[in-house]
């Protein structure tokens, strides 16, 4: 499951990816395939409307349900969906197992382009949210 999740993310963000090349090609390039020119080519506008679907509907609203199954145990019965949670938060303890959408929501928001220090400050914060609070069982 952790594996889908990985590369379904993955794929998405690399097809909204845009990057230029050294090739004296002018203009934005899809960063998986820098061939075909970023939303000029049918097929890439396709993917990339596939890819913000599959972000905004699947993939975003799967970490805030990591985020917030602690709060809704105590209004709903999960039981239904208590094994996938369980493949992503079974590590942590119990009073931490939110802390699994904050991993996930880091991983996506580092595969984004941005500049490197932003990415080093992004790693401090997790890095220190994570020594501070320290949400693994043993």
């Amino acid at each position: 499951i952790l594996l889908s999740f990985w590369s379904v993310s993955d794929t998405c963000i690399q097809l909204l990816k845009p990057t230029t090349t050294l090739s004296g090609v002018k203009g934005w390039r899809v960063a998986l395939q820098p061939n075909i020119q970023y939303l000029k080519d049918p097929y890439h506008i396709v993917t990339w409307i596939i890819s913000i679907v599959l972000l905004v509907f699947l993939l975003f609203p799967f970490i805030l349900l990591l985020f917030l199954s602690p709060l809704l145990r105590r209004k709903f019965n999960l039981t239904r969906i208590q094994p996938l949670l369980d493949a992503f938060q079974s590590c942590y303890d119990d009073k931490f197992r939110w802390y699994s959408g904050v991993y996930l929501l880091s991983w996506i928001i580092l595969n984004i382009n941005m500049p490197y220090y932003v990415m080093e400050i992004i790693l401090v914060a997790v890095s220190t949210l994570h020594f501070m609070i320290q949400p693994y069982k043993y």
